[in-house]
């Protein structure tokens, strides 16, 4: 599927594979896209670098280090 949106200047952009969110803790439970859009939200006043190594780090926690199942892919850009 293609879409196309126009960015603002200033405005944020995220984008992840479903391996983010459908990674699995150790209560078998998923991550989730509500849980990964609401840590974005309060991580993006810090810039993307912020954002990008905060999901990183409670995906990581979420799964507790163990083995993905899937390929983990999160892209973080703040447009000038």
């Amino acid at each position: 599927e293609t879409q196309s949106v126009q960015i603002a200047p200033g405005e944020f952009l995220a984008c992840w594979t479903d391996g983010i969110t459908e990674a699995r803790g150790t209560t078998d439970q998923q991550f989730g896209r509500d849980r990964l859009i609401s840590l974005a939200e309060h991580h993006v006043g810090a810039g993307p670098r912020a954002v990008a190594d905060a999901v990183e780090r409670e995906v990581r926690e979420h799964a507790q280090d163990g083995p993905m199942a899937d390929d983990c892919t999160f892209l973080a850009v703040r447009f000038p």
